[in-house]
């Protein structure tokens, strides 16, 4: 089924998904938004559980978290209209190169 670095990416595109329905939602005000964000994350999580087959879960986790964060920033900016200052870009970058970094070093 979702295995290895197509259902990683697809995960990471659901995780993304989730998490910015779940800042629409406005906390449970706008309920439909509340129920796609759960809709996402249930998604999600059910690919990664498939992705811990062929992947290790270092890596998943690594690529999951870092992967989000990056495209999560650059959505956060796009359709909320929020700033980074140069230190938090700075900052994402370094997780980001510790991602990259972990993936270059480990086992095929």
């Amino acid at each position: 089924m979702f295995t290895g670095w197509t259902g990683l990416a697809i995960a990471v595109f659901f995780e993304v998904a989730a998490t910015t329905a779940l800042r629409l939602a406005n906390g449970i005000d706008k309920p439909l938004w509340l129920i796609t964000a759960c809709i996402g994350y249930f998604i999600c999580f059910t690919i990664i559980s498939f992705v811990f087959k062929t992947l290790p879960l270092g890596i998943v986790y690594a690529v999951w978290a870092g992967g989000g964060l990056a495209i999560m920033t650059i959505v956060s900016q796009w359709i909320f209209n929020e700033t980074l200052d140069l230190r938090q870009i700075g900052c994402i970058a370094l997780i980001l190169i510790g991602v990259i970094g972990l993936n270059l070093i480990s086992p095929a």
